[in-house]
This record gives structure tokens, C-alpha cells and sequence, in this order.
């Protein structure tokens, strides 16, 4: 069997392709338009990956709106492998969690990371500036202590005591209580 998005036909006419290797190659043709075409499928796709990955965990997974809205308004340019990777690594990131938020997709999706070399974010000298950035990185990574933690340049654990400090919920935010 071959999988391939090109056509071998038009390539041995171009001979760009040998034509006795497409006569050993060539078996059932089966026309498939790309994931970008096929929206519909999306749902199911995502179950079964997610049954491949999660396991019997799957059924408790479930994905915050953003998320939800950048898978399904992706092209998927490399179609289902490409999804598949994306819920692997979702899967991988949400660890014991139950809700996939926008910074476990791949950054192709078009969520924004930040830079790896980019200076941590400073946080205001008083009290109340301090919480009120918190509390903004917080709203703005869902309440992903990891995020929130690379954000200000600090590990997760500050991040957990800021939370109790300033007698934060996270699960405003989508986070755990």
C-alpha cells in the first residue's frame, strides 16, 4: 500500500516518476480529500486519538472552548498524522488533568508561545500591582501554573504560594482549586 497527496499518474507522463515502479506500486485507489475539507470527521478522529492516547482515561478529557476552537479552525496541512501528534502531546501536557487548554496544542495551531530566550515579565513593586498581574496571567493561561510560572520567570511552586498569598481561585480561570 502507498499513501501519497501526489498524483503518479500525471508524474510518469511528466517522467518525473518511473512508470515500472508505479505499476509495483499501484494496487486499490482510494481518493481522500484533506482534513481541511473534512471538518465532519473531526469529532470522531478526535475520539478514537484520544482512545489511542488516554485510554481508558479519554472519556474524562475534555477540551476548554479556545482549544476546541483552534483545533477545529486549523487547516491541518499535514492532515491526520499532524492531528494525531497534537493529542498526543495535548495528552502528554494535561498530565492527570481532565481539560486541555490552548497552551498544551502545538504552537502550529496558532497559539501563541512565548520565546525561550524572551526576558521573564517583571512583576510591579506593590501589592496590589502584583496581584493584579497574577491574577491577568492567571486569567490568560487558565490558571496553568506551569505558564503562569515561565511567564514572571519563576518555578510552579512560587506559583502555588502566590496563589495562596493573595487567596486566589484558580478554577475562575479553568485551573484546579
Amino acid at each position: 500500500m502507498i499513501a501519497t497527496h501526489r498524483d503518479l499518474e500525471a508524474m510518469v507522463a511528466a517522467g518525473t516518476f518511473r512508470s515500472d515502479l508505479l505499476g509495483r506500486l499501484e494496487g486499490e485507489t482510494i481518493r481522500l480529500p484533506p482534513l481541511r475539507e473534512r471538518r465532519d470527521d473531526l469529532g470522531m478522529l478526535i475520539a478514537d486519538l484520544l482512545r489511542l492516547h488516554a485510554g481508558k482515561r479519554a472519556g474524562e478529557l475534555n477540551f476548554s472552548r479556545e482549544a476546541a476552537s483552534a483545533i477545529f479552525n486549523y487547516d491541518w496541512p499535514r492532515n491526520v498524522r499532524e492531528l494525531k501528534r497534537a493529542l498526543e502531546r495535548a495528552v502528554t501536557l494535561v498530565g492527570e488533568g481532565r481539560r486541555i487548554h490552548l497552551p498544551q496544542l502545538p504552537e502550529a495551531l496558532g497559539v501563541p508561545r512565548p520565546r525561550v530566550d524572551a526576558p521573564a515579565r517583571a512583576l510591579p513593586d506593590d501589592e496590589a500591582g502584583r496581584r493584579g498581574a497574577i491574577v491577568e496571567s492567571m486569567r490568560r493561561h487558565q490558571a496553568n501554573k506551569t505558564a503562569v510560572g515561565r511567564e514572571f520567570g519563576v518555578a510552579r511552586q512560587q506559583v502555588t504560594r502566590w496563589i495562596n498569598q493573595y487567596e486566589l481561585q484558580p478554577h475562575e480561570w479553568g485551573g484546579k482549586g
